[in-house]
């Protein structure tokens, strides 16, 4: 039980960072063979570690003078990358099954950054 969840630390840690979409697809789907993971904990922990990259961006422009429009660019920057790998991952069809259990794929992505 301990290394399944060292494993799967590691593997959401990578989404913490800055990271390409085929690399990104490549971990879930690694992640997916882990059992015991439910469809919406992986969604949600995606998520929140992408929550985590955004929240160290906007920490690392600290005090610069243009700090406003840096932490836009910011904010567009990661949440494209953020939706686009959230699309790839979890296909249309896939949020439409998520909306018959109680979930509506687009508004719970939108709600987690509001």
């Amino acid at each position: 039980m301990d290394s399944r969840h060292r494993l799967l630390d590691e593997l959401f840690t990578k989404f913490s960072q800055p990271i390409e979409l085929a690399k990104s697809i490549q971990i879930v789907n690694s992640i997916r063979k882990i059992p015991h993971l439910s469809q919406i904990q992986l969604r949600v922990s995606l998520l929140t570690y992408r929550d985590v990259h955004l929240e160290r961006r906007l920490a690392a422009l600290g005090g610069e003078p243009d700090f406003l429009l840096k932490a836009v660019e910011v904010y567009r920057d990661c949440l494209y990358d953020t939706m686009v790998l959230y699309t790839a991952v979890f296909p249309r069809e896939d949020s439409l099954a998520a909306g018959r259990m109680g979930l509506v794929g687009e508004k719970a992505v939108s709600g987690f950054f509001l």
